[in-house]
């Protein structure tokens, strides 16, 4: 589904034409276009979502870029790096959980970077939203992802929401 929704914004960027007609513009309005697609998965754990979802996008962002088969890795990296930076945001609650993600994501993008800037220990379910955990990227009139992955957290708890007392899932949910 993530891929599809992208999909749909990049033929709308570049006017609906085929690839095998894009210019170098057009190529580039495709590429801002993926890099400014932002996935969460609000209980990220090690990873597993975000790495499946980011690769997908890595994948479509080499062959934007000109390179029609995944078999060049140095580009493949590229884009693994390019997707990680800007695309990928995580949260959980546990902070060596997000420790252990920010391995995964090393692992896949093939280099060791610092701490990254889009993965958070903190609990997403009482946070204040997007631009409270990351202002350096969300601003109040922009706070949305564009997609929102992962599995929500199943237990016997339930939370207030909109005057509903609601379980805990269904509030996970609603407040992705």
């Amino acid at each position: 589904a993530v891929v599809a929704l992208l999909a749909e914004r990049i033929k709308n960027a570049v006017q609906h034409q085929p690839p095998q007609m894009w210019g170098a513009a057009e190529r580039q309005r495709a590429e801002q276009t993926l890099l400014h697609f932002r996935l969460c998965d609000p209980a990220c754990g090690a990873g597993i979502f975000l790495l499946a979802a980011g690769e997908a996008l890595a994948q479509r962002l080499a062959w934007i870029r000109g390179k029609e088969t995944a078999q060049d890795s140095s580009s493949l990296q590229q884009a693994r790096q390019d997707v990680q930076y800007h695309c990928l945001f995580g949260v959980d609650v546990h902070p060596p959980t997000i420790a252990a993600c920010q391995f995964m994501l090393d692992l896949w993008t093939g280099k060791e970077s610092p701490a990254s800037k889009n993965l958070v220990a903190t609990n997403s379910i009482t946070s204040s939203g997007p631009s409270k955990l990351w202002p350096s990227i969300f601003n109040k009139e922009d706070e949305k992802f564009d997609a929102v992955i992962g599995n929500p957290p199943f237990a016997d708890v339930r939370h207030e929401y909109q005057g509903a007392r609601l379980p805990l899932h269904d509030f996970f949910i609603m407040r992705s």
